[in-house]
């Protein structure tokens, strides 16, 4: 029993670190309607912010400039950390008067695309700044352990619990006998009713992000002499905050603090019972707990996040009907085989890595541009399709095209399962449960040497069709032209598929869903089964999408489906257009490794930049133009066809 205590109460660091970030994100949603994945990031920009102090130099994030100033030989904590947290106060005032200000109108769900961009221009900076490399902090809080009868309790672990409770307390009594309080608590209802009054949301809104700013900025701070700083790892955290705050509902800070303190300690004795258990998954059950959190309390609960009355509110972008289909299809598909056959094997290998992330980027386009469904996981269920392919061949000898096939199918089985609550739920409480189900799948399967294959990673037998040999190859004739031919069909089927399926009156239900699920259910639209069929549909073809990479890279890794690749290759849908299927198609060529990286790659330009840039293009496209580069062309052409028809009857008219 000892034993048991002692690993919960090892958990209490963790705990504390997400009961910190579940307390920023409350507090920045109940202000400004803001579901803000970025918080996680920002611990860890102050965390760096802090270590260098504490060498004596002032940390510069922005890429370009020198990396830091020196100020001193060295910086005592009693300096270091306040300064830190009024550097990370002011970096979230930052974010909020750049990003999330001008998006005041716009819908929750763009404000969370936009979170997710801002999460990720802030760890590409980081990395382009510090490298991944761990990076040790001193001490904080006095190492070794309370004894309590036969079970000890960590003094670090429990003293920044105590003090993530302590800033709770301040805060939830601030929110309770304050003015402040109570004008937050106005604005968190109704946008509406608080500018009758006399209040300034703006106002509100600037304050509480500030506060958010500088509570994350503790959070990291803390732990950071407790694990060494990793960037991928720290932006990571906001999963089991996410978990916390689900269960105060993003709204109430009491249960979000306990609820991530338990969280925290839930995963730390999960640790125990993997060494205890043998029929436990060796890896990945920390990681599951927080999905599970949030999978049961959102389907258990229902509804949708607490939203306050606007004064107006912007759509996602338009969702263009396509008028033709199969010249498209035919022309779009004659060009990507002349490309195969003209380019060389760098740039061949480009293009088909475009072809590949172009039916992942359909998969979006079904599940977000036209259900309104955001989506976090569907790189991991592309893994999931990835690693099953290779059991598939290499262990039960499945022959292609039945064992990718069958590899998607089961993707879109978990996709499915992973939708269920949004039958109940709607919106952006799916964008939560979609990266808890990302993390989860990431230490199930990527992380767990049952399926990856271990160093040598997963084996793949060469897909073969009639006595052709159709695999990527490898060596001289990586990557085989034929291999490319089976991306472009695919990518020509999926994408005909994905239009009809906007032309059909199921793509029309889905679009109504999108813009309005009452009114959908008012018309007798079956709005859960139009949500399952959409993570069905979005999850197969991100199977798909994921047994044409495993056979391009040849052997499956669990780096292949890196969970932060994931977040790129969001970015880059949403800046190709994902409302409409050559948006889709875009983001393919757009993403990190294909066609336009390779071209900027071999002219010279650093890869490490390539994900800054999608992050900071995900933000401006949420923020200027949701429709992505695929719906400013079509609005470009629509408005240049629009103005010839008006020549044309003004010059009838004259000769009239």
């Amino acid at each position: 029993m000892s034993q048991h205590l002692g690993y919960l109460l090892l958990g209490l660091g963790s705990g504390g670190v997400a009961a910190g970030l579940a307390l920023g994100v409350v507090i920045t949603y109940r202000s400004s309607q803001v579901l803000n994945l970025a918080t996680g990031a920002m611990a860890l920009f102050a965390a760096y912010t802090y270590a260098f102090l504490r060498r004596g130099e002032l940390f510069i994030p922005v890429p370009g400039l020198p990396t830091s100033i020196q100020l001193a030989d060295s910086l005592p904590a009693v300096v270091a950390l306040p300064v830190a947290i009024a550097i990370n106060a002011l970096l979230s005032l930052l974010v909020y008067v750049a990003v999330f200000r001008p998006l005041r109108q716009a819908r929750p769900v763009a404000r969370g695309v936009a979170s997710v961009g801002v999460m990720i221009v802030i760890q590409s900076a980081l990395v382009i700044r510090v490298g991944t490399a761990p990076v040790v902090v001193e001490r904080l809080f006095p190492s070794g352990r309370w004894s309590v009868g036969s079970t000890s309790i960590p003094k670090d672990r429990a003293l920044l619990a105590v003090t993530v409770v302590l800033v709770a307390v301040v805060l939830a009594c601030a929110d309770r006998f304050t003015r402040f309080g109570l004008a937050t608590r106005a604005v968190a209802e109704t946008e509406k009713g608080a500018i009758v009054v006399g209040l300034k949301p703006d106002r509100v809104a600037l304050a509480n992000w500030a506060i958010t700013g500088a509570v994350a900025g503790l959070a990291g701070i803390l732990i950071a002499p407790i694990v060494p700083l990793v960037p991928v790892s720290y932006t990571m955290l906001i999963v089991p905050a996410l978990a916390a705050a689900a269960l105060g509902r993003f709204v109430l800070i009491g249960p979000a603090v306990i609820g991530g303190i338990v969280i925290g300690m839930l995963q730390s004795h999960a640790v125990y019972l993997v060494g205890q258990w043998d029929w436990l998954p060796r890896a990945g059950l920390p990681e599951l707990i927080p999905f599970a959190v949030v999978l049961v309390t959102l389907a258990v609960r229902g509804g949708p996040l607490p939203t306050r009355g606007a004064v107006i509110e912007r759509s996602l972008g338009r969702s263009p009907r396509p008028t033709r289909i199969l010249t498209p299809a035919v022309c779009g598909g004659a060009v990507a085989v002349a490309a195969l056959f003209a380019t060389g094997h760098a740039y061949r290998a480009g293009l088909i890595t475009s072809l590949i992330l172009g039916v992942l980027g359909l998969s979006f386009v079904v599940l977000t541009g036209y259900t309104g469904q955001v989506a976090l996981a569907q790189w991991a269920l592309a893994g999931v399709s990835g690693f099953a392919l290779s059991g598939l061949t290499s262990g039960w000898g499945v022959p292609f095209p039945v064992a990718p096939l069958l590899a998607a199918t089961l993707a879109g089985a978990i996709g499915t399962v992973a939708g269920l609550p949004a039958v109940r739920v709607r919106g952006l409480s799916l964008a939560v449960v979609t990266l808890a189900l990302a993390v989860a799948i990431s230490g199930l399967v990527f992380a767990n040497s049952s399926f990856n294959g271990g160093a040598d990673g997963a084996q793949l037998a060469k897909p073969t069709l009639f006595g052709l040999d159709l695999s990527a190859g490898s060596g001289r004739e990586f990557p085989r032209v034929e291999f490319g031919l089976v991306c472009v069909v695919v990518l020509v089927l999926a994408a005909s598929a994905v239009a009809l399926l906007r032309r059909s009156s199921v793509g029309v239900a889905m679009l109504t869903v999108r813009s309005n699920e009452r009114a959908a259910a008012a018309s007798g639209i079956n709005v859960a089964a139009v949500k399952l069929l959409a993570f069905a549909v979005s999850s197969f073809l991100a199977g798909l999408a994921g047994s044409l990479y495993a056979y391009h890279q040849t052997v499956v890794s669990a780096a292949s489906f890196d969970l932060f690749v994931g977040l790129g290759l969001f970015a880059a849908v949403f800046l190709g257009g994902i409302t409409s299927v050559a948006g889709g198609i875009c983001a393919g060529f757009l993403a990190a490794h294909g066609l336009l990286y390779v071209i900027l790659e071999r002219a010279g330009a650093t890869g490490r930049w390539y994900d800054l840039v999608g992050g900071i293009g995900l933000v401006l496209a949420v923020i200027m133009h949701p429709s992505g580069l695929a719906g400013t062309v079509t609005d470009l052409w629509s408005s240049r066809r629009r103005r010839a028809v008006r020549v044309e009857l003004a010059l009838q008219g004259d000769a009239r």
